[in-house]
């Protein structure tokens, strides 16, 4: 599905405008009680990914999505359409020792990062990885152990950081080249969610669980607004393409 944040009086624009867009809820014009100068919607691209993605991600130039049971980024252009690179249409992501589970997405214009967690101990990593290795298998470069070692399930990068929510604390890492280095986390300020779908639109990021409300958070790790209504339900990943945020249904995908 895709969420559309457009002028009251404008129109609603997309990247390959495609006809199987057929508008699914009208506008909304506040979050909560936070009146806005926007108003969002959201459409059925009528695409479907696999239930199995975690994580999605907007390049620039086309989207790289996470799935956390084969294991795989896969790359897709702006019509949902499988794309292939000069190897591959996906890339395996290697696992680090005794974790699993590759969720999420992010990308810094160079590196791809997820985040890998234990079902056991639900101790959480981000996991660094370069696609560009001329091979079907990803090369992991770095990895590093969340702040809040409890499992979560996507990580953003934004101007030079990386931001992830665990029991609705937002934590803020700083990448300089291949190192992470923890800054800063949050007090519970997301109403204890375990962050499925991240994304950044230049100006903040925006945050959510399956189920859950959406969160508009500063780069600071700051709660800005709370949308409660209006949205797509299950949403399990969610990327910003520079005009809407793209977003996985958990059930249909």
């Amino acid at each position: 599905k895709t969420l559309s944040f457009d002028p009251p009086t404008g129109t609603t624009q997309f990247f390959n405008q495609s006809n199987l867009y057929n508008n699914a809820t009208p506008g909304i014009t506040g979050y909560g009680n936070v009146s806005m100068d926007t108003s969002v919607s959201y459409y059925d691209t009528g695409k479907n990914l696999f239930t199995t993605t975690r994580g999605i991600v907007w390049t620039g130039k086309h989207y790289i999505v996470t799935d956390y049971s084969s294991k795989t980024a896969s790359f897709y252009d702006n019509n949902f359409n499988s794309i292939t690179n000069p190897e591959t249409a996906s890339i395996a992501l290697p696992l680090v020792s005794g974790i699993n589970f590759p969720h999420g997405a992010g990308w810094d214009g160079r590196y791809f990062y997820c985040i890998q967690y234990n079902t056991s101990s639900l101790a959480a990593t981000i996991v660094v990885y370069d696609l560009d290795n001329g091979t079907s298998t990803a090369t992991i470069v770095n990895t590093q152990a969340l702040n809040n070692t409890g499992a979560t399930f996507d990580i953003e990068y934004a101007e030079g950081h990386l931001y992830t929510c665990t029991n609705g604390e937002v934590s803020k890492y700083k990448v300089e080249g291949k190192t992470i280095t923890h800054v800063f986390t949050s007090a519970n300020i997301l109403s204890g969610i375990e962050a499925q779908a991240i994304t950044y639109d230049g100006s903040y990021l925006w945050i959510t669980q399956n189920g859950t409300n959406a969160f508009k958070v500063s780069l600071d790790c700051v709660l800005v607004a709370t949308i409660t209504t209006g949205l797509p339900s299950n949403n399990t990943a969610w990327a910003w393409n520079g005009q809407n945020v793209a977003s996985v249904d958990h059930v249909t995908s």
